[in-house]
């Protein structure tokens, strides 16, 4: 099982796994287990994203992947509500700091995939290079 994909219902457990994780990418996909409808079919957007992420949470062992489920997430401070008000949403942080975000119901799971690659592989190319650059270089 992999250990950076979390199902969180709760704001606070969300703001935990944030502040827990500053230094790695953050992807908190908001979506509903209500049905989509799509150009060509109604599908359970969240089952099929929840078994797509977690595939790529393998793959993407350096980043942080929150699966919200609106329909039961709490959020008294209302921080979320855009997200929630436009889901599907996905955002990304890194540093505390919002670095992408995006909502579609069409292509919503290839567009926050790729999305998570590309964070992904630029946060493991910065890695690499810092910890592969000489120290007189790093100043």
């Amino acid at each position: 099982m992999s250990e950076n994909i979390y199902r969180v219902v709760k704001k606070s457990d969300l703001d935990e796994i944030i502040q827990t994780n500053t230094y790695k990418p953050i992807c908190i996909s908001f979506i509903s287990k209500n049905k989509y409808k799509t150009k060509k079919k109604e599908e359970n957007l969240f089952k099929k994203f929840s078994e797509k992420a977690l595939s790529a949470s393998k793959r993407f062992s350096y980043m942080i992947i929150i699966l919200v489920n609106i329909d039961d997430f709490s959020d008294p401070t209302n921080f979320f509500d855009v997200a929630v008000t436009n889901a599907p949403y996905f955002v990304a942080f890194f540093k505390g700091k919002n670095i992408t975000n995006f909502n579609s119901e069409e292509n919503f799971t290839d567009v926050a995939l790729r999305n998570m690659y590309n964070i992904h592989d630029a946060y493991v190319n910065k890695l690499h290079t810092f910890f592969t650059v000489e120290p007189e270089q790093k100043k």
